[in-house]
């Protein structure tokens, strides 16, 4: 009886381990792939669906294994996976841009080019981006932010290219018709302008928000001393021309 309770154990061992084997192969496999391909190419979502259905898997087998060394090596990995899945959700982001790359680079003492078909995420491993969690978080934070900023200075640019001043008959001559909509759009590009200097993260478009500051400046100027001419030329118009004292 004993030797067969002996095999019994033997017999459950080797399928406890083979189990685990298994499950470690398909884990190095898979981690492979995420690690080696082009950084840009990679499905964030599906890598951590992946990561996370092989964690709960080898999870059920802790009980029998956990003291073992490949039970151990193989939580190790998977553990560093799930570190950096925020990095991956924070860098394979439209917002990261060159020179967030650059900071990246500075913070991680390390020099790769992020816009080689070689560049991948063993390289960040390398240098420990893992260790680098909370830093990635605020460069794709100010990353997110900066890209706002962008877009509002690319929507008001989008604006001024577009508009065009109208000009309407008037008796014999002309005269610029309603200006309500440039006013509107002046009065909230003016604001977003001032609500852009006072963010932290608009140091990269300082200039730009400067520039546009003092064009939609003159264009504010511009347009009061027109409408003033104007305004003025009619009330006149309509003495010298209206009067028929006057034109005798």
């Amino acid at each position: 009886a004993e030797p067969q309770k002996d095999l019994k154990e033997a017999q459950m061992e080797l399928e406890l381990l083979t189990r685990i084997w298994e499950y470690v192969e398909r884990w190095q496999r898979n981690s492979s792939v995420w690690k080696t391909q082009a950084f840009k190419t990679i499905d964030k979502e599906e890598v951590a669906t992946a990561v996370d259905t092989h964690w709960r898997d080898v999870l059920k087998m802790r009980k029998d294994l956990e003291r073992r060394d490949v039970w151990i090596k193989l939580k190790e990995d998977m553990d560093l996976f799930k570190r950096c899945l925020p990095v991956l959700d924070d860098l394979l982001i439209e917002a990261i841009k060159g020179r967030h790359w650059e900071q990246l680079k500075a913070q991680l003492d390390g020099d790769f080019d992020h816009e080689s078909e070689k560049f991948c995420l063993e390289d960040l491993l390398t240098l420990r981006v893992d260790k680098q969690a909370e830093f990635v978080s605020n460069l794709s934070t100010g990353a997110r932010q900066e890209r706002k900023i962008e877009r509002d200075l690319d929507g008001i640019k989008e604006v001024w290219e577009e508009t065009e001043l109208k000009i309407e008959g008037y008796h014999a001559y002309h005269k610029i018709a309603s200006v309500d909509a440039i006013n509107d759009a002046l009065t909230d590009h003016i604001t977003k302008l001032s609500t852009m200097k006072m963010s932290r993260f608009v140091e990269s478009f300082r200039y730009t928000v400067q520039d546009w500051e003092q064009t939609l400046s003159t264009i504010t100027d511009t347009l009061e001393a027109l409408l003033q001419v104007q305004t003025k030329w009619m009330y006149l118009e309509n003495i010298f021309i209206g009067s028929e004292d006057i034109k005798r």
